[in-house]
């Protein structure tokens, strides 16, 4: 797989068409489209009410205040869609004392698929462990460059690392991974079209357990629930209330800073198993009209 960064990658000079849903504006909060500022950024002043066709190149469109209902182009060139947004994405793996794993979950990245427009960073956030974790990022770190870049967050506690991965990530999203898992060689790609074509928050995917051979029998399917399986089916979920896990967690990086980031008060430490961060998170992003959704192929 090539590593290089896709950020030099043209980008389609196309005009899309975007049908906003104005009424679901938020102009009270920083960033929204406001009428004094829609006219500098998608080339139309704002209708008086209801929904509006606002035409603008792809590279222009800034905000996700609003609710983007359909978009398309009678000139778009094949091959490209509204998924090709420019973009990138910072993906988070917070760890303590695991570098076995993690050695593991860097393995699993090393064979993403990266779509058109969108570029990638690994950020590895250590939370003041004391085992071999520098060494294996250090190890990493010869094949995958810059674009794998450790980071040392002495305050203990995944909340902790999870904040300091925000304020550390280049990307306009922070993917969070836990350092145990094996991604799916499309997971970028579905998230990457999930966040553009939803204008979502907020994007969960699909965890699955692996075992060496089979399930084990003291453990029912039901409570593998209580090691972060997570699956809503096979249908993408708009707008969902459903619960969305921290084990495969992507937010944009401005809703992290609309709200706040996580509550250090929740979330494991040191041998704490005790939760809670993502869904407090989720409850403030959809209190301000924030949408969260699950993307099955995120896997």
């Amino acid at each position: 797989m090539d590593h290089r960064s896709s950020a030099a990658q043209a980008v389609p000079s196309w005009t899309a068409g975007w049908t906003v849903s104005w009424a679901a504006a938020t102009p009270g909060v920083d960033r929204a489209i406001r009428p004094h500022s829609a006219q500098s950024q998608t080339g139309q002043q704002r209708p008086p009410d209801g929904d509006g066709v606002c035409p603008s190149p792809v590279t222009r469109i800034t905000s996700h205040e609003t609710r983007v209902t359909s978009y398309g182009s009678p000139n778009m060139p094949a091959g490209c869609s509204a998924g090709n947004l420019p973009v990138m994405i910072s993906i988070a793996i917070c760890t303590y004392n695991n570098a076995k794993k993690l050695a593991v979950a860097l393995e699993s990245l090393r064979d993403l698929t990266c779509p058109p427009g969108v570029s990638y960073e690994i950020l590895v956030i250590d939370n003041n462990s004391r085992d071999e974790t520098r060494d294996v990022v250090r190890q990493w770190q010869g094949a995958w460059g810059p674009r794998l870049r450790y980071v040392f967050e002495e305050r203990q506690g995944l909340s902790h690392a999870r904040n300091r991965a925000w304020r550390e990530a280049a990307g306009d999203i922070v993917s969070y991974l836990d350092d145990d898992v094996k991604v799916d060689s499309g997971w970028l790609t579905a998230v990457a079209a999930a966040f553009a074509e939803h204008a979502a928050a907020v994007v969960g995917g699909r965890s699955y357990l692996i075992y060496p051979s089979q399930r084990p029998a003291w453990l029912p399917e039901k409570y593998e629930i209580l090691l972060s399986r997570l699956d809503h089916g096979a249908q993408v979920l708009v707008d969902t209330d459903r619960e969305l896990f921290g084990v495969n967690f992507s937010v944009r990086k401005d809703w992290l800073d609309r709200v706040g980031g996580f509550d250090a008060s929740l979330g494991r430490h040191r041998r704490s198993l005790s939760s809670g961060e993502e869904r407090d998170l989720l409850q403030r992003i959809r209190a301000r009209g924030g949408i969260a959704v699950y993307e099955p192929r995120a896997v």
